[in-house]
């Protein structure tokens, strides 16, 4: 089997998980950030 074969409905899951993700990541460091400011301020 070919590993770069993928069906279109998983590549479209792993897009959304991958948005989730990132978005998620991005929360945490904004949020992160936030709260260190907050202290220092």
């Amino acid at each position: 089997m070919n590993v770069l074969y993928l069906p279109s409905k998983d590549i479209s899951w792993l897009v959304y998980v991958t948005l989730v993700v990132r978005k998620r990541v991005l929360l945490n460091s904004y949020f992160s950030y936030a709260r260190i400011q907050y202290k220092n301020s």
